[in-house]
């Protein structure tokens, strides 16, 4: 699939700054990233607690781990974030339209996850946040690395993990 949203993207002429690959941006919006990055970190652990999830242990060795906190994120953002906002923006005028459609797509993704009542709402919040920040500061490497970060948070509070048959 992302071989068609890049070629997709070159058919379309699309400037590295459209795909949010700017370099000066990066150290521009670092600590944004950073900020968001560490609130939404506080947020899944305080809702893992809540809910009574704990750290998975032996977590390093669960391939769905390695799997999903980094490759996932980037190609998730990479269409999401990258490749649908541009889009979204042409449809929409009003970015909270921008936003919510992006984020409501993005929960459509997650279906795949079992315990729906607790992921599909994460994952919604999750778009809107992501959404939201790469609207606001347009960096594809920052929010992917973010979303990796929160992927990974997730993953190791045990949300997000796949159901064994």
């Amino acid at each position: 699939m992302s071989v068609c949203i890049y070629g997709a993207m070159r058919h379309g002429r699309w400037t590295k700054k459209d795909a949010g690959l700017t370099h000066d941006s990066f150290k521009k919006f670092l600590i944004p990233y950073s900020i968001a990055t560490t609130l939404g970190c506080v947020a899944l652990v305080a809702y893992a607690k809540f809910l009574g999830n704990s750290p998975q242990a032996l977590w390093w060795k669960v391939p769905h781990f390695w799997l999903i906190f980094v490759v996932v994120s980037f190609f998730q953002e990479f269409a999401y974030r990258s490749f649908l906002t541009v889009l979204l923006k042409r449809i929409f005028g009003n970015v909270y339209a921008q936003i919510f459609v992006n984020a409501l797509l993005f929960m459509f993704l997650h279906v795949i996850y079992p315990n729906r009542l607790e992921m599909l709402p994460l994952a919604f919040l999750g778009g809107l946040f992501f959404s939201f920040m790469y609207i606001k500061y347009p960096n594809l490497i920052l929010i992917s690395i973010m979303h990796s970060i929160l992927n990974f948070t997730a993953v190791l509070f045990g949300f997000f993990v796949l159901a064994t048959y």
